[in-house]
């Protein structure tokens, strides 16, 4: 009769191996679920190996090309105004500042820079210059609004030479948003803290421009 211990103990050995070979496979899908993916899915496993994906290398590129477009082909800010039977367009590519009558005939231009201040007057970024323009309609009054550090500096523009005449600072409340004026006065909406159960609950306020 043949011998069948030695057969019985390299099977018992086997089945521990594959046991524990079982158990440690359980482990890590548990602690890296892209395992799992790498084994049955080639696409995954550049991400495994610790290398990027297909997936990762195209969204790279797409954030790349997002950048570009915000930074290289940012729109042309260039607003046009109608304020007392004029049209006042506003030419900040060419820094400049056309007049026209209500029936399109340029009545003159004068050049502007109040756009272009600090150390990052010729870049597009860091710039606090807001590229907005707001105008009292009840007194004809033309304001560029500039942000700093969340606080808001409006620069009023005087239509007849370009230049900034007074300047106001919105120091009250920090990031106000919607900013208008009317009469002479401001109107924008900030973040109330003292509303406690609201979080995100905002106010209207109102101050006097002196």
């Amino acid at each position: 009769m043949a011998d069948l211990s030695g057969a019985s103990l390299e099977m018992a050995q086997s089945m521990r191996s594959d046991d524990y070979r079982d158990q440690k496979l359980d482990r890590m899908l548990a602690e890296n679920p892209l395992f799992g993916e790498a084994v049955f899915n080639p696409s995954k496993q550049a991400a495994y190996n610790g290398l990027p994906s297909d997936e990762d290398v195209q969204g790279r590129r797409d954030a790349m090309r997002s950048l570009y477009m915000r930074i290289l082909f940012k729109p042309i800010y260039c607003p046009a105004l109608y304020v007392e039977d004029s049209i006042y367009i506003f030419d900040f590519q060419n820094n400049d500042m056309l007049r026209y009558n209500n029936v399109g005939e340029l009545m003159g231009h004068c050049k502007i820079n109040f756009h272009e201040t600090g150390y990052f007057k010729k870049l597009v970024v860091n710039k606090p210059w807001d590229n907005k323009l707001i105008v009292d309609a009840a007194t004809g009054r033309c304001y560029a609004q500039f942000s700093t550090d969340g606080i808001v500096t409006l620069k009023e523009i005087g239509l007849s030479d370009g230049r900034v005449k007074r300047e106001i600072r919105l120091d009250k409340h920090s990031f106000p948003q919607n900013i208008q004026v009317y009469d002479g006065e401001v109107y924008y909406l900030y973040l109330d803290k003292r509303r406690v159960i609201d979080k995100d609950k905002r106010s209207l306020y109102k101050m006097r421009l002196e």
